[in-house]
């Protein structure tokens, strides 16, 4: 996220004053989860992977899982791989609060969650408010004069913008629905067919369209006798009127509409 360091800049320099926003922004927009996930993150939330650890030139490998709170779906997942770089803003944020809060709290306090709340928290069992957060956008936003097509100030306090575009990533990046839909704790897949791809072509492309084969349209129609479904991975298959491979069990498709 560009400029991100705005917030973490103090106040007397012109910045925002914000550390703890800006590590907050930096995983909400590398992670791709909810905010409330995010701000929610216990004390130490990284687990080890129990696997030997990769080189240091293997840029973007796996490294530690990162556990959160899973409140939207009973029995889901609740951890995510993660790389170096989440692991380095989780780390900084933990010395900034051991560094710059610790006077706050009683004698002997140890913090239950990465992000803290301000005030009232000498026990430091308040997480940061989502209030907080979004607050504090606006403010960026004007500053750096951030504006979409239309020449309007995009509203970033509508923070699952950041979740949208990590999902439309992991799309063009050509990762298979199924995988992103559990990444993302989805019960079906149907909220990633809106995500709607770049037009870059990518691994995952089809129909030398250069667009992803999960949006309807972007392939040749499927007949209503197929049991074919839109995959993220398409490849030749003579089975496959659309010459994408399936990556999910379909129900039998009615008569007269598509599968």
């Amino acid at each position: 996220m560009a400029n991100i360091e705005l917030f973490g800049r103090p106040e007397e320099t012109g910045g925002l004053g914000d550390p703890q926003v800006m590590h907050m922004l930096m995983l909400l927009a590398r992670t791709g989860r909810r905010i409330s996930e995010i701000v929610m993150l216990d004390r130490d939330p990284l687990l080890p992977l129990n696997r030997p650890t990769p080189a240091p030139e293997d840029e973007g490998a796996y490294v530690a899982k990162l556990r959160y709170q899973q409140t939207k779906i009973d029995k889901a997942p609740d951890t995510i791989l993660v790389d170096s770089e989440i692991v380095a803003i989780i780390r900084a944020q933990q010395q900034r609060v051991d560094e710059h809060r610790a006077a706050d709290w009683f004698p002997g306090t140890r913090p239950r969650y990465v992000f803290l709340a301000r005030k009232l928290n000498r026990r430091a069992d308040r997480p940061l408010t989502v209030e907080v957060v979004r607050d504090k956008l606006p403010e960026f936003v004007a500053r750096l004069d951030i504006r979409d097509e239309a020449g309007r100030l995009v509203d970033f306090n509508r923070t699952h913008r950041f979740r949208h575009t990590k999902a439309t990533r992991l799309l063009n990046a050509g990762v298979p629905l199924h995988v992103i839909q559990r990444y993302f704790d989805h019960m079906s897949p149907t909220m990633l067919m809106t995500r709607r791809p770049s037009s870059r072509p990518t691994s995952g492309s089809s129909c030398a369209t250069g667009r992803s084969p999960l949006m309807p349209g972007n392939c040749p129609p499927i007949p209503a006798t197929s049991t074919t479904c839109w995959s993220s991975i398409c490849a030749p298959n003579a089975s496959c009127p659309t010459d994408c491979v399936c990556c999910r069990p379909v129900r039998p498709a009615r008569k007269g509409t598509p599968a």
